[in-house]
């Protein structure tokens, strides 16, 4: 018997131009400022992230309290630049699509989109994650504004 899926879309308006929202997913140092929910954090050195189609987008998440390692591995299905990129996680087969659009007054709204989310991926708690995450991302945007 095959395993519920659902979608999940969540999106957010932050406070940068697009082209420099994008370059904060694809750089590393960047990366590690706000990709994971607060509690956890991200090393550095787990982090690969090869921006062509079937390059690898790679980190850690540990938690903080007791360095429990979540592993997160995927590849790019498909890049836009600076307007989107689409990536999949083999490991549970999502299919993620971020998308950037800039709004007239400068700001750029996030929308992250996945397909085959397993139902437990997709509630409260990933609301929360994201919330937590694009909280983190509006933080780091501004240290650079």
């Amino acid at each position: 018997m095959s395993e519920a899926t659902t979608t999940f879309t969540f999106s957010r308006t932050v406070g940068a131009p697009r082209e420099v929202v994008y370059a904060a997913y694809m750089d590393p140092q960047q990366l590690i400022q706000f990709w994971c929910p607060e509690g956890l954090h991200i090393p550095i050195e787990s982090v690969i992230i090869e921006p062509q189609p079937g390059g690898r987008f790679q980190c850690d998440m540990v938690f903080d309290h007791n360095d429990e390692v979540l592993p997160g591995e995927g590849f790019f299905v498909s890049l836009d630049p600076p307007a989107s990129f689409t990536f999949r996680e083999p490991r549970v087969n999502i299919t993620g699509t971020l998308s950037f659009v800039e709004q007239p007054d400068g700001r750029t709204t996030v929308t992250m989109h996945q397909e085959n989310v397993p139902l437990e991926y997709a509630g409260p708690e990933a609301v929360a994650g994201f919330t937590s995450v694009f909280d983190r991302l509006e933080r780091h945007l501004a240290i650079l504004q």
